[in-house]
C-alpha cells in the first residue's frame, strides 16, 4: 500500500520499512535503565520477559533489547525464561508456563503494560506477590500503572512527542531538506512493583529519605511535564518540593522537632499546593510517596510520635489536594458531558436534505474549540468492510467550510475538488497549526472526510465526533434520498394525472374530426340535467 504513495512525502509512525522515513520509539534507554536497576541496584541474577508474537516489530525489539541488556552486564539468555504472549492480559497459558518452569525467577519484563496486568493475576494464583516475591516492569506506562496494586514500574514512551515529531518531519521533507529517522527516548518510571527498599552500610533504609533521591523522585512523580521544565510555575513547584523534602527529612535524621519547625513543614506543603502542583503530578505515586514516608517515621518508634502526628496531617492534606482536583476533573467531565448532548441535539437540526444542511453540522464545532473545519461528501457512499483496502474516490464534494468560526454552504458549481488537491484548499486558520482527517462513516459505510483543527478536546473526544458527524451525514443522505423519491413520485403523478386527461378525451370524440361519440354526447348530456336540476329546473 505505502508503495502506492512513493511519490509524495510520507513519514511512518510507530513502524519501520525500508526506504522510507519513520519515527520510532527508542526502544532501548528505558528498558536498560530498568533491567541495570534491577541487576545492579537490587542484584538480580535470574530474570524473565513476557514477549510478543514474533511478527509484531515493537516485541523484537524489545525481546532483542532485554537479550542484549543481558549480555552487557555479564549474563546469558535463557530461551526457558522467555515465553510469547499475544499483547494482552489475557496470556494464561504463556503466564503459566513461565511461572511454572521458573521458579527461582527474581524479576519479569513484559512487552507492555496489559500483559503486566495478566502477570499480576498469574503471579497471584501461584502464590508469588508482584514487587515483593517477583519484581515486575512493563511499558507504555498505562495509566492505569500507577493504579496497579503495587504500582507498575514501567517505560514510558511519550506519544504526544510522537505525535508532534512525524508532521513536522513530514513538513521538513515537503520543503525539500533531506531528513532521516527519527529516534525518540523512553524512560523509566519506577514504582513499587521493583519494590523500595534498598541497602546502605549493611542496613535497609528507605531512599526516599535520603536527599540524594529527592530530585529523583521528583522526576518520578512529574514525569508527564518535563518539558514544561522552563515555565515559571514547574519550577517554582520543583523549588518548594526539595525544600519541603529537605525539612522532612532534617526531621527524620534529628529525631527531633519543635512545634515551629512542623508548621514550617506544614506551610510550605500548603505552598506547594497552592501552586497546584497536583494538576502536574501522577497523583497516586505521589500519595503512595507520602504514604512511605509516613510508615519510615512510624518504624522509629514513639520517639517520633509528634513528627508522625505531623506526617499524618501532610498525608491528608495531600489526600484532600488530590480530591479536589478529582472534582474539578469530575465537574469538567460533567460539563463535557452536557455539551456533547447539546452538540448530538444541534447537528440534528435540519429538515431537508440539501446542501445547506450540511452547514448546520459545522455550525456547532466551537464546543470542541474548532474554529476551522472542512466537509467533504463522497459522491455515493462507500462500504468498506474490515481488512479490505480502502479506496478514496478521485472526486471529493466540499459541501461546507468553516473559517475561524464563520460557516458557509459551497455551491453546487464550486464543489468537486480532486481528492489530491484537499489538503491546498483545505488550510489552517490563524492560530492554528495543524488539521486532522477524520473519516464519516456509520456501519461499514464511509460518507466523506472532515478536515479540521487538531484541538485538545478533539483529541479526546475524536470518536464520539466521527460517529455523530457520520450519523448525521448518513441522515442527510437519507433525507435525499426521500426527497428524491418523493420528487419522482410526484413527477409520476403528475404524468399519470395527464395521461389519464388524455384518454378519458380520447375515450369521449372521434379522433379525426373531434366530434363527440355517443359516449361523449351521453356525459355532456347528463353534465347539463344536472345542472338544470341544480337551477331548479325539472
Amino acid at each position: 500500500m505505502v508503495g502506492r504513495y512513493s511519490n509524495i512525502p510520507c513519514v511512518l509512525v510507530a513502524s519501520k520499512i525500508d526506504g522510507y522515513v519513520s519515527v520510532n520509539y527508542d526502544n532501548y534507554n528505558g528498558i536498560s535503565d530498568a533491567m541495570k536497576y534491577m541487576i545492579r541496584e537490587l542484584g538480580m541474577t535470574k530474570l524473565g520477559m513476557v514477549g510478543g508474537p514474533a511478527g509484531n516489530t515493537d516485541a523484537k525489539e524489545r525481546k532483542n533489547t532485554f537479550i542484549r541488556v543481558l549480555e552487557e552486564n555479564h549474563m546469558s539468555f535463557d530461551e526457558n525464561c522467555f515465553v510469547e504472549g499475544n499483547l494482552s492480559r489475557f496470556s494464561r497459558e504463556a503466564f503459566d508456563t513461565l511461572i511454572e518452569n521458573n521458579p527461582q525467577l527474581q524479576g519479569i519484563f513484559c512487552v507492555n503494560d496489559d500483559t503486566a496486568i495478566g502477570l499480576y493475576e498469574a503471579l497471584k494464583l501461584h502464590g508469588r506477590m508482584p514487587g515483593k516475591d517477583v519484581k515486575v516492569f512493563g511499558y507504555d506506562n498505562m495509566l492505569s500503572s500507577a493504579k496497579m496494586e503495587p504500582p507498575l514500574s514501567s517505560v514510558w514512551a511519550d506519544p504526544a512527542q510522537l505525535g508532534e515529531n512525524a508532521p513536522q518531519t513530514a513538513l521538513r521533507m515537503i520543503d525539500g531538506e533531506k531528513v532521516d529517522n527519527q529516534v525518540l527516548t523512553t524512560k523509566f518510571i519506577k514504582r513499587d512493583s521493583l519494590g523500595t527498599v534498598m541497602k546502605k552500610g549493611g542496613e535497609e533504609y528507605d531512599r526516599r529519605l535520603d536527599r540524594n533521591y529527592i530530585d529523583l523522585y521528583f522526576n518520578e512523580i512529574f514525569y508527564r511535564y518535563e518539558k514544561e521544565e522552563k515555565d515559571k510555575n514547574i519550577a517554582d513547584i520543583k523549588a518548594t518540593y526539595r525544600e519541603l523534602m529537605d525539612r522532612i527529612i532534617d526531621r527524620y535524621e534529628a529525631g527531633t522537632s519543635t512545634a515551629e519547625q512542623r508548621a514550617e513543614i506544614i506551610r510550605l506543603l500548603d505552598v506547594f499546593i497552592g501552586y497546584n502542583a497536583m494538576d502536574y503530578a501522577d497523583m497516586e505515586n505521589f500519595l503512595i510517596h507520602i504514604e512511605q514516608m509516613y510508615h519510615a517515621f512510624r518504624k522509629k518508634g514513639d520517639c517520633f510520635s509528634e513528627l508522625e502526628d505531623m506526617l499524618s496531617v501532610v498525608y491528608h492534606k495531600t489526600v484532600m489536594a488530590l480530591e479536589q482536583r478529582l472534582g474539578r476533573i469530575s465537574e469538567s467531565r460533567e460539563n463535557e458531558q452536557y455539551v456533547m448532548k447539546l452538540f448530538v441535539r444541534d447537528i440534528m437540526q435540519f429538515e431537508k436534505g440539501n446542501d445547506q444542511s450540511y452547514a448546520v453540522l459545522l455550525e456547532h464545532l466551537g464546543g470542541l474549540d474548532i474554529q476551522n473545519a472542512y466537509l467533504y461528501a463522497f459522491k455515493k457512499p462507500i462500504m468498506h468492510l474490515e481488512r479490505e483496502e480502502l479506496v478514496i474516490p478521485d472526486k471529493l464534494y466540499l459541501k461546507a467550510v468553516c473559517r475561524e468560526g464563520v460557516v458557509e454552504s459551497i455551491l453546487g458549481a464550486h464543489q468537486e475538488r480532486s481528492s489530491t488537491e484537499i489538503f491546498r484548499d483545505s488550510e489552517p486558520g490563524k492560530g492554528c497549526t495543524s488539521l486532522v482527517v477524520l473519516p464519516l462513516f456509520s456501519n461499514e459505510m464511509l460518507y466523506g472526510i472532515l478536515i479540521c483543527d487538531m484541538t485538545e478536546k478533539l483529541f479526546e473526544n475524536g470518536e464520539f465526533l466521527v460517529n455523530q458527524m457520520g450519523s448525521a451525514v448518513k441522515m442527510l443522505e437519507l433525507l435525499k434520498a426521500n426527497e428524491q423519491i418523493q420528487r419522482q413520485l410526484e413527477e409520476s403523478l403528475i404524468t399519470l394525472k395527464e395521461n389519464n386527461i388524455q384518454l378519458d378525451t380520447l375515450s369521449k370524440s372521434d379522433v379525426l374530426t373531434g366530434i363527440k361519440n355517443r359516449r361523449g354526447f351521453n356525459h355532456s348530456g347528463e353534465k347539463l340535467l344536472e345542472r338544470n336540476k341544480a337551477a331548479g329546473g325539472r
